[in-house]
């Protein structure tokens, strides 16, 4: 609630405005240049013509996803205030429509022989887009970093709550590395992509494979390496990105990607995804599973969507 606090503020202030100026008849200060008087806006912001019968539909779409999101509380605390900016703005003007057929707007600039009108709800709307694409941008160049401190710092909580037995659709892909290994009998080389604590070793026990894991946390491998002290199978674990792997094109049968490629930023998830293709060898596979965020359902339940496929060629 702390968060809304902002928005609920301005909010206020907004429809405080709005009832002043249809009481009273406006006055311009500099020349003319900036007023406080009442336009009637059957746009958007800055009276951009946009039909009634579109906005009204895109206001209240955009305002029920806003309230989702921050019902779900999948965002970042800043950004949850930016958020509040735009749902609130969002709601101020919906009002308006509603009750009036058009917006309110009292803030006029004169420029360049043009009159734009807004509101304090429009500024609201606009500062929390921009404020939010800019904060994206900033967290994709921070994310990486802010990950592997992350999960150095929750590794042992992390790792215990990874105790549980596999997903069930992941141990689906073990039969793709045994139907696999008796075809070669030489053994499959497995890369783990984001193993963690390595739990996913225990698909293959009992296979010949040559396991490898990788992990930007240096915590979470070394409880990689005590949990499989004990396997009878050619397991290592090394530090790397996934962004830039440390061995050489054509490399592994079988590449995994268990909830790791979502941690990255869409561009950096495309870059790591090629990175994945470079190492595997031809007619290899690649399995990868990803949190679907945008799921419909307002429980707390994880939606997984997953398959298992030859890597497309255009990676």
């Amino acid at each position: 609630m702390r968060q809304c606090s902002r928005g609920i503020i301005f909010f206020i202030f907004d429809r405080l405005l709005k009832h002043i100026v249809t009481q009273s008849d406006g006055f311009f200060i500099f020349g003319g240049l900036i007023g406080f008087a009442l336009s009637k806006n059957s746009g958007i912001a800055l009276s951009i013509p946009i039909p009634t019968i579109v906005s009204v539909p895109a206001t209240i779409a955009l305002i029920l996803f806003i309230a989702w999101r921050m019902r779900r509380r999948v965002i970042h605390r800043r950004d949850f205030i930016f958020f509040a900016l735009i749902f609130f703005g969002g709601i101020s003007n919906l009002i308006d429509r509603i009750f009036y057929g058009y917006v309110l707007d009292y803030i006029t600039v004169r420029a360049f022989s043009h009159e734009f009108s807004f509101n304090i709800a429009d500024a609201m709307i606009v500062f929390g887009t921009f404020a939010l694409l800019f904060s994206v941008r900033g967290e994709e160049r921070n994310i990486n970093e802010i990950n592997k401190q992350t999960y150095n710092a929750i590794a042992s909580a992390f790792s215990k709550s990874r105790e549980k037995p596999i997903w069930g659709e992941v141990e689906q892909f073990a039969k793709y590395v045994k139907d696999g290994l008796s075809l070669d009998k030489a053994g499959a080389h497995i890369l783990d992509i984001g193993c963690g604590n390595g739990r996913l070793v225990k698909l293959f026990n009992g296979m010949n494979v040559h396991y490898v894991g990788v992990d930007a946390s240096d915590e979470l491998l070394t409880l990689a390496r005590e949990r499989v002290v004990d396997t009878k199978l050619s397991i290592k674990f090394k530090r790397a990105d996934m962004r830039d792997l440390p061995f050489e094109s054509e490399t592994f049968d079988f590449v995994f990607m268990i909830a790791s490629v979502h941690h990255l930023s869409e561009s950096d998830q495309m870059i790591a995804l090629k990175e994945a293709h470079r190492v595997l060898k031809p007619g290899g596979m690649l399995f990868v599973t990803v949190f679907n965020m945008l799921r419909f359902s307002f429980s707390d339940k994880t939606v997984w969507r997953y398959r298992a496929y030859p890597l497309v060629r255009t990676l």
